[in-house]
């Protein structure tokens, strides 16, 4: 089921990792050491994924067996199924709000940027007014190339466009999961 991969993959940011852990545990209670051993992963670092899964609500500890003659301790965990479609739409929401506010932060100040690559530098018009009474130059630190206004209309067909983009996938999610009584689909 696509939302269940969409799900873990949002929250663990690794598509193949999540394809893994649903192919695994496929809904049941699974022990810790199983899934260490057929993840063919440090305990470590499958701990903190099945804690960062916890933590959203994706996965839980089901059980925690102690043999105290052995000193073994295991850990059972289930995936949280009825709630990945909440999870996803839930975060296509941030997503939306997050390009929202940066849209209104866009359209409040100007910016500047490296003319050769943006990436390289990023500043505020009261930063290059510092600058330029600075005598440093207006140039990108790492390059050197000129700093630029930033087009805030072409920024702002772009994050105009994710927001309609994200507002439509949530629509059609939304639509979706309602239709198959709010359970993954």
């Amino acid at each position: 089921m696509f939302t269940d991969v969409i799900a873990l993959t949002m929250a663990i940011g690794d598509k193949r990792l999540a394809e893994k852990i649903l192919e695994i545990m496929n809904f049941e209670e699974v022990e810790e050491g199983d899934l260490i051993e057929a993840m063919r992963m440090k305990p470590s670092e499958l701990r903190r994924i099945l804690y960062i899964m916890q933590e959203e609500n994706l996965a839980i500890r089901t059980k925690i067996d102690i043999d105290r003659e052995e000193g073994i301790r295991k850990v059972y965990w289930k995936l949280n199924g009825k709630e990945f479609s909440k999870y996803v739409a839930k975060r296509l929401r941030e997503a939306i709000d997050d390009l929202s506010r940066y849209l209104q932060k866009q359209n409040g100040t100007e910016f500047y940027v490296c003319a050769s690559d943006p990436s390289h530098r990023r500043i505020t018009l009261d930063e290059m007014m510092k600058i330029i009474s600075s005598e440093k130059g207006a140039v990108c630190d790492v390059c050197g190339a000129m700093l630029v206004p930033v087009d805030k209309e072409r920024v702002k067909r772009t994050v105009d466009g994710y927001i309609r983009i994200l507002k439509e996938a949530l629509e059609i999610f939304e639509g979706r999961f309602k239709s198959h009584g709010g359970t993954s689909f």
